[in-house]
């Protein structure tokens, strides 16, 4: 298990939020592998299957920004979900899948909670996530009306062409030089270990967020101790 403690909670003046496993769940993880998996399918393949496939075909799609409009949104977020449909030999409609991860789009109010306090006490905030350009549409439509974040501050995937660990370091050195912040003075908070480990490798302070209570406590203390900092240097 890695160590949840941020190092320098005093010298943190952005977070970069991931979206999936943070702001909202992971969408194909949650319909394939979560334990609601089985209220919706009688039958699916070994999980290690699952993943080697979703992995795939994730990876794909993420990097994927030739849709234009809204047809052809429509158009790739459907051989999206068939790719799974054919690639695990599933016995459902595309469509289904799309139903299903419409409700599964849904922000997690406690992180949302914790931005806007971040944000509050005058911390930077930005996203950075490997995403669809289909997904990332109805995810947005949702996070611009917490009036949180800046579209121009957002780090994706489809358009830069690189994922968070492929090219290795490619995406975090982008986002160095776009924000212009010392790595020490960034917070990265990411569910992916591999994500935080690069991001660790190029410079940045780090949390693994895995969606526990102490998760929460955790970045609730940030809050807190940046709190602390600004009460402190108003009576000095």
């Amino acid at each position: 298990m890695m160590n949840k403690i941020i190092d320098n909670k005093k010298a943190i003046q952005a977070v970069v939020c991931d979206i999936g496993g943070f702001l909202f769940p992971d969408v194909w993880e949650t319909i394939f592998l979560s334990t609601d998996r089985h209220a919706w399918f009688s039958e699916l393949p070994p999980r290690s299957k699952i993943e080697s496939v979703g992995k795939i075909i994730w990876d794909k799609y993420s990097l994927d920004n030739s849709p234009k409009n809204d047809n052809e949104l429509e158009v790739a977020e459907k051989k999206f979900w068939q790719s799974f449909v054919r690639e695990l030999e599933l016995n459902i409609d595309k469509n289904i899948l799309i139903k299903l991860s419409n409700n599964i789009i849904v922000e997690d109010k406690k992180s949302l909670s914790f931005v806007k306090k971040c944000s509050d006490i005058g911390i930077k905030i930005y996203i950075v996530s490997n995403n669809t350009k289909f997904l990332y549409k109805k995810q947005w439509g949702i996070l611009k009306n917490y009036k949180l974040f800046d579209k121009k501050n957002a780090f994706l995937s489809f358009e830069m062409g690189c994922t968070k660990t492929n090219p290795p370091n490619e995406m975090y050195q982008k986002i160095i030089e776009s924000i212009q912040i010392a790595p020490r003075q960034v917070l990265i908070i990411d569910d992916r270990l591999e994500n935080i480990q690069m991001a660790k490798a190029n410079g940045f302070q780090t949390f693994h967020f895995e969606g526990s209570r102490n998760d929460y406590w955790h970045l609730s203390e940030l809050v807190a101790e940046k709190r602390r900092g600004r009460n402190d240097r108003k009576k000095g």
